[in-house]
């Protein structure tokens, strides 16, 4: 092929999500302004690729240009040690990729980032170990080394991005959360802390299960709602009047047009689809960490036989009218 660029956006501009996604230069044809020497160099040790160290590191301080012109041949023979490498090889590749994302992440600041490009980062982190899991074809592959030390700090770093969130300073929690969790990448609660702090995010990146809903959710679950219609009648009668609610169906375990199929005819039978008082919103899967995440966020209250111990008010059917008193007093 005549580029391994060809069918990609030339990598240009500032910006450290682009560069540090994935290694976008070839070290052959780099050039350098040396008034960045200072920022540049010395290269850390544990840099495996110095041609994606200075680009990811060129991007937080300066402009890239991309001059489309041949400067280099690269042969791809099978046995390629990173661009076209496979199997064991790519695996210890990605692990270098990795370690290079990581060096980055656990440095990165709010005032330097903005909130877009922290969950950007934080994607790009994951997409790389999801593809070195693939590539290993097990789910107990190690792909980082995680000491005492960095697991204290995840600690630490996770409950001071919770405190951030607590006093509203979302891009403060998010970055705390974000050096949190590429301090330790294996602890749930690290990463727990990213999802809150994401999920605190106005259209955030990625998925949003909850788009174009109205200021106060109640959610209900569908495979209970296609049992029992009445539950979903219910609901909607006590909610009616308030203007400010929307009635979010979570079928993200049904397929998705079984759901819509199922659910567009039980709203029918009750004369919701042509009530405009009431918004319907049916939230269909499979959902991530995040877009669960977000849903959890973004819900006042659930309506379910089953209870579910994750901090949203839960009622029972039947308690409608205790529903409806929360709901008025979540209006403003």
């Amino acid at each position: 092929q005549e580029s391994w660029l060809q069918d990609a956006r030339p990598p240009t501009g500032r910006g450290l999500p682009t560069f540090l996604r994935e290694n976008l230069v070839t070290g052959s044809s780099i050039v350098v302004r040396g008034t960045l020497r200072d920022a540049l160099f010395p290269i850390p040790d544990d840099m495996s690729w110095a041609d994606w160290w200075l680009a990811a590191r060129v991007a937080q301080f300066a402009e890239i240009a991309y001059l489309p012109l041949p400067r280099t041949l690269y042969r791809f023979h099978g046995t390629n040690m990173s661009l076209g490498a496979q199997g064991p090889s790519r695996l210890r590749e990605l692990r270098k990729g990795l370690r290079l994302q990581r060096w980055f992440l656990r440095r990165v600041e709010a005032a330097d980032v903005p909130v877009e490009d922290l969950e950007l980062l934080w994607d790009g982190f994951e997409r790389v170990a999801r593809e070195a899991l693939e590539v290993a074809r097990t789910p107990f592959a190690s792909l980082v080394t995680v000491s005492d030390a960095d697991r204290a700090e995840a600690v630490a770093l996770s409950a001071s991005a919770a405190e951030l969130l607590a006093a509203g300073d979302v891009r403060g929690a998010l970055a705390a959360a974000v050096r949190g969790a590429a301090a330790d990448p294996s602890s749930d609660g690290a990463r727990a802390g990213v999802i809150a702090a994401r999920a605190a995010v106005p259209g955030g990146v990625g998925p949003q299960p909850l788009a174009g809903a109205r200021g106060v959710v109640v959610c209900l679950e569908a495979d209970e709602v296609v049992r029992d219609p009445g539950v979903l009648g219910a609901c909607a009668a006590a909610v009616a009047d308030l203007g400010y609610v929307t009635l979010a169906i979570d079928a993200s375990s049904f397929d998705p047009e079984e759901a819509a199929a199922q659910i567009g005819e039980v709203a029918e039978q009750l004369g919701l689809a042509e009530d405009e008082r009431v918004d319907l919103a049916l939230v269909t899967g499979p959902l991530d960490e995040l877009a669960y995440g977000r849903l959890r966020a973004g819900t006042a209250a659930r309506l379910a036989t089953r209870r579910v111990d994750d901090g949203v008010p839960w009622f029972a059917p039947g308690q409608e009218a205790a529903l409806r008193e929360l709901l008025l007093g979540r209006s403003g």
